[in-house]
């Protein structure tokens, strides 16, 4: 059909021209037919009264333009929701710090070898202590002595938590039996900590000491004395007590000119003295003969109570 037609149907009285012209109206009134009814919206709440044929037959081509518009109507198209693909959340790795502990000495224990001691003294005794740190560090410390000063501050540096163990040797004297003596370490820095005190027990014995062991007057001339000096000495601290000094063997010809030992007590290093004389002879032997004698000495020296010195004097 072409635009002649089309004009020709329409300017035609007859059915089909009027038919063709509802066609074209049919979106026009279904339009009119909506606003109608959004006008009446407010009045729809009242009672609403018993409709009539009229009615029924006008809300009927109401509703059959409304289809016939939506029919007529391109469909919308919906857009479907794009598909989105949601990502799990992975929990963050937050790295854990841990904290780094101030450095501290957590403990400190002193121990002192050997623990009682009996004999000559002085003695050599070691004192130890073992100091336990938390990690790495310098640490300040000294020794304390019971009665005595303190010694002097010193360092020590740890690479790393753990324990180290120093230690101080002393030589240890007294004159008193069953004498005692603590000793411990002090921690001055970081944190001042003190160790326990571990005391040793001391008991100094004496210890003699005679020069010479042998006393050799050389060649005597006859009817002329000859003299010799013995030394005791004490080398310990303990208290050395000589008993008696006298001799043994050799009377005839050894005496004892001069004592100053016997009875005498002598402390550490003291020394006491001796003259031992030999003739002179009243009858002299032939040349070359030898005479001897000992000399005896007591003390309470626990390893030497008695000491014994040879004497002897050649005749010239």
């Amino acid at each position: 059909m072409d635009e002649k037609d089309v004009k020709k149907r329409l300017e035609s009285p007859g059915i089909e021209g009027k038919d063709f012209r509802i066609k074209r109206l049919l979106p026009i009134l279904s339009i009119f037919a909506l606003a109608v009814l959004a006008c009446n919206l407010p009045y729809m709440a009242a009672p609403v009264p018993t409709p009539t044929q009229p009615d029924l037959i006008r809300t009927a081509v109401a509703l059959t333009l409304t289809a016939q518009l939506t029919q007529a109507a391109p469909p919308t198209q919906t857009l479907a929701p794009t598909a989105t693909h949601s990502r799990t959340p992975v929990p963050s790795l937050t790295p854990t710090l841990s904290a780094t502990p101030t450095f501290a000495v957590t403990g400190v224990t002193a121990d002192v070898t050997p623990l009682t001691y009996t004999g000559p003294c002085p003695v050599e005794i070691t004192w130890s202590a073992t100091i336990t740190v938390n990690g790495p560090g310098t640490l300040t410390y000294q020794w304390e002595v019971e009665g005595g000063a303190p010694g002097p501050v010193q360092d020590l540096t740890f690479s790393g938590a753990g324990s180290q163990t120093v230690t101080m040797q002393r030589p240890f004297s007294t004159g008193t039996p069953d004498a005692t003596q603590w000793r411990r370490v002090r921690i001055l820095t970081p944190n001042e900590v003190a160790s326990n005190q571990p005391t040793i027990t001391l008991t100094c014995q004496p210890d003699i000491d005679v020069t010479p062991d042998t006393a050799d007057f050389g060649e005597i001339t006859c009817h002329l004395p000859g003299y010799y000096a013995i030394t005791i000495e004490n080398v310990s601290s303990g208290r050395l007590e000589i008993s008696s000094v006298r001799i043994t063997s050799g009377s005839t010809f050894f005496s004892i000119a001069d004592d100053t030992c016997t009875g005498t007590h002598l402390t550490f290093e003291q020394q006491c003295t001796m003259a031992i004389q030999f003739g002179p002879l009243g009858v002299c032997g032939s040349s070359g003969s030898t005479y001897g004698g000992n000399l005896r000495i007591k003390s309470n020296d626990p390893d030497e109570g008695t000491v014994n010195v040879i004497l002897s004097a050649p005749q010239k």
